[in-house]
């Protein structure tokens, strides 16, 4: 059940947090993408996409230096995932 939606944040996907806010875009995630991971706004791991659940339950992150490959629920209440965009 979505609620509301910050229509000037489409690269961010958020399911309940404790403040009950719900939002979503029409973006998910996709191999390849960085992105950032955000767990009671607190930054917990920015990485690279590496392999997406065909039942989109998740991801998993691909391991990047001393970092191990991390898996990613879609639906974990207290989390938001933001797709970086890197301009050059």
């Amino acid at each position: 059940m979505i609620t509301s939606r910050k229509p000037d944040d489409e690269d961010a996907f958020m399911v309940a947090g404790t403040d009950n806010e719900l939002t979503s875009s029409r973006w998910m995630p996709n191999p390849s993408e960085l992105v950032e991971v955000r767990r009671l706004g607190c930054e917990v791991r920015r990485g690279v996409i590496e392999t997406v659940m065909e039942d989109n339950s998740g991801f998993w992150l691909a391991a990047n230096g001393v970092d191990p490959r991390l898996f990613v629920l879609l639906h974990d209440q207290k989390q938001t995932i933001r797709r970086i965009t890197v301009s050059g």
